[in-house]
């Protein structure tokens, strides 16, 4: 904790860039435009209504799908984009789906 009361957290480890994704499924949900950090000591979470994208969004993050643009997916600097689960799971990513 610092002196004002909020926490500390550390360095970006999950950087995520202008990520865009087209499911091949015609039900599945199109990303536009996904951009956010994730630091050392955060934990993200999504909530929505099904069929707002979250899964699309999971697929990718964890590498189930894989993006035309590798560097839009960044853990710990490097491009992960078009990497696989166990290559991402090696460079420390962990996933705990619904």
């Amino acid at each position: 904790m610092r002196s004002d009361g909020s926490k500390k957290v550390g360095q970006p480890r999950l950087v995520v860039r202008n990520l865009n994704f087209a499911p091949a499924d015609p039900h599945g949900v199109k990303l536009d435009g996904v951009t956010f950090d994730l630091a050392a000591g955060e934990i993200l979470g999504l909530a929505g209504v099904a069929g707002n994208g979250q899964d699309e969004l999971f697929a990718v993050l964890s590498g189930e799908s894989l993006v035309d643009t590798p560097e839009a997916i960044k853990i710990d600097g490097k491009d992960v984009g078009r990497m696989s689960i166990t290559d991402r799971r090696r460079l420390g990513a962990a996933f705990v789906p619904e």
